[in-house]
This record gives structure tokens, C-alpha cells and sequence, in this order.
């Protein structure tokens, strides 16, 4: 303590700031790692070994103006589509943002399934989706689903397991094919943020909700 007291004020302030630095580095990788970990056990590449399900959830993307999907999103309901047709689920719920009029991710999404020829009695429609908690929260409590299979890409499949998983669904994911996106790194950048976002509404919650 007295060394302490004989280091300058500003160096002490210094030495605090990077402490605090190194704590949330440290906190940022952790996270990255234990969702990841947490979640790859329940990711299959080979699609013969997939569980069936009650349903394969679509997580929305973003919609062109004139109403067909980003190719994203296009991956992500084609997917779907496989997985429905090949019999591992018996509906499809599509989920995204419906903030107005003018932009509707879940219609765009229906119809392109229904151009398909999937049943629009199999397509269950969340226009309340606005972020990937709020979709499988949905899944779990209005559509009453225990048993999920995610349909995303690899960047974004990881996260949207552990959340399943920790609100109690037996979600397995089986990602799309990925395409070269231009902006991968900035959809990578986005989702290491949104892990630590996930870990804070699900684990941290639970922690202080028992405590």
C-alpha cells in the first residue's frame, strides 16, 4: 500500500484504467469461447444425422425494396426448405421485423415458401422478431415449441443455439452453405458483440434472478 501511495496520481490513474482494459479483453474472449464451446456440440454439417424436430426456425435478415429476400436471407429459407421437405420438421416458423408497412422481413419470407409449395397452415409467421432473443423467446412461449431446428449461416449459428438452449429448447442447428459475403468481417464484428449481449440476458440473468 504505501508503494502505492508513492506513485504519482496520474500514473495510478493510468495503472486503474488499463486494469479495467485488461479485465474487459479478458471478459470479451471468455465469452467468445464459452458460447462457441457451449454450442458446437449441437451443430451438424451432415444433415443424415440430424434429430428431428417440431419445427425449423428461420431468424429474419434484411429485404430488398421491392420484397425478395437478401440473399442471406435467401440462404437461410432455402435451407429451410430442405430440412422441411426431407421430413425432419413439421413446420417452418418464420421470424423477423415487421417495424412497418413499408418493411416486412415475415411476409417476404412466407410467400417465398409458399412459391415452394409449402402448406401456409406449416408456416407459423412472428412479426415480432427483432432480434434473435426475442425470436426464439417467441418460438418458445407463443408457439409452444420444445424441440427447434436453426436454420442461419455459421457466423450467427453459434449464438442463436446457446440462447435456445438456455430458455430451455433442444435447438440443433445445421448451417446454410455459406456464400462470399463482402461483409463478413463486419457481420463477425457484430456477432462477437451480440455474444456478449446474449451471455448478460441469459446466464447473468438467471445468476442474479436466483440470487
Amino acid at each position: 500500500m504505501k508503494n502505492l501511495e508513492r506513485i504519482p496520481i496520474y500514473k495510478r490513474i493510468v495503472l486503474i484504467v488499463w486494469s479495467f482494459v485488461l479485465i474487459f479483453v479478458i471478459s470479451f474472449l471468455f465469452i467468445q469461447i464459452y458460447v462457441d464451446t457451449y454450442s458446437a456440440r449441437f451443430i451438424y454439417n451432415d444433415k443424415a444425422k440430424l434429430p428431428k424436430c417440431e419445427a425449423v426456425l428461420v431468424l429474419g435478415a434484411s429485404v430488398y425494396k421491392d420484397k425478395t429476400p437478401s440473399p442471406i436471407l435467401e440462404e437461410r429459407l432455402m435451407n429451410a426448405y430442405e430440412i422441411y421437405s426431407e421430413g425432419y420438421v413439421k413446420k417452418i416458423i418464420v421470424s423477423g421485423d415487421h417495424r412497418s408497412d413499408d418493411y416486412d422481413e415475415v411476409t417476404t419470407m412466407k410467400n417465398f415458401l409458399t412459391e415452394k409449395g409449402i402448406k401456409d397452415g406449416d408456416i407459423l409467421m412472428d412479426h415480432a422478431g427483432l432480434d434473435t432473443y426475442q425470436s426464439i423467446y417467441t418460438a418458445k412461449t407463443i408457439f409452444k415449441v420444445n424441440s427447434l431446428i436453426i436454420s442461419t449461416q455459421d457466423f450467427h449459428v453459434k449464438r442463436a443455439l446457446y440462447i435456445s438452449r438456455k430458455l430451455g429448447i433442444k435447438a440443433y442447428g445445421y448451417p446454410c452453405k455459406n456464400k462470399t459475403y463482402n461483409n463478413i468481417k463486419s457481420l463477425n464484428f457484430r456477432e462477437s458483440l451480440a455474444k456478449v449481449k446474449a451471455v448478460l440476458g441469459t446466464d447473468f440473468f438467471i445468476f442474479f434472478k436466483r440470487y
